[in-house]
């Protein structure tokens, strides 16, 4: 999170690793979250603490490779990309990756996997595409809670991890979460942040404000459907694991 100079509230990052984390600033003052999320502390320095909600996501690349070692249907994790983008959508077809169960801010144990609304027509190119798209309906799940706990919406969602590199799952993002999605030149963003509080503590740069320039964005996705989709395909999300309305009030 301080890697991405994520400073203010809202402010909003995720790690796409073989899970996908999400920590969102909440400021100075810590939130119990109610809405199935945890309350952590960011970071410490000069007498002031800022706070952060996470959430976790169970699979994110563990997802690509159980298509790839279980099911047999790539070869390789860039092919996903590919796949995807061959057809226009995933026609209906919504895959549950709830492998070791459904983490934040949820929080099924035992969840049994599943992929729905399959027809005759459903080819491997949709189960790739609906894999994928999971991914980023598990962080709207997520990045929606933490907005209706803070009551402010995260205006943008700095995003790293090997699964950054994979295009059609970031504009995926950007579209089903209706904010940009901006991704760094960095890939250890864990460390440079760490290399940051180092080098604040240590006098190499007087206020976090100097950092800024050392920030480089390689790419910024932009929603490209519109709002009133985004919300329609989330909604089917939300059947596909059983999720009602009632629980996201």
């Amino acid at each position: 999170l301080f890697g991405h100079l994520c400073l203010e509230k809202s402010e909003a990052k995720c790690t796409y690793g073989t899970g996908a984390f999400i920590l969102a600033n909440i400021g100075q003052k810590p939130i119990a979250s109610k809405q199935g999320l945890l309350t952590t502390v960011a970071w410490g320095y000069k007498g002031r603490v800022d706070y952060a909600f996470e959430g976790s996501i169970f699979m994110a690349g563990a997802v690509v490779g159980w298509l790839r070692d279980n099911l047999g249907i790539i070869r390789k994790a860039s092919d996903t990309e590919a796949m995807a983008t061959s057809v226009p959508s995933s026609e209906g077809v919504y895959f549950v990756s709830t492998f070791q169960g459904l983490g934040a801010p949820w929080w099924q144990n035992g969840r049994r996997a599943s992929i729905q609304g399959m027809s005759r027509k459903t080819n491997g190119n949709h189960i790739v595409r609906a894999a994928l798209e999971s991914v980023a309906y598990r962080v709207r799940d997520v990045v929606g809670a933490m907005e209706r706990e803070m009551g402010m919406p995260c205006k943008t969602l700095r995003a790293d991890g090997g699964m950054t590199a994979n295009h059609f799952l970031m504009q995926f993002q950007s579209d089903i979460l209706q904010i940009p999605v901006s991704t760094g030149t960095e890939a250890e963003v864990t460390a440079l942040g760490a290399a940051y509080m180092a080098g604040l503590a240590g006098g190499v740069w007087r206020d976090a404000a100097e950092l800024a320039g050392f920030v480089a964005e390689a790419k910024r996705f932009y929603p490209q459907i519109s709002a009133v989709a985004a919300d329609e395909l989330y909604d089917g999300w939300l059947e596909a694991i059983g999720i009602s309305a009632k629980e996201i009030t």
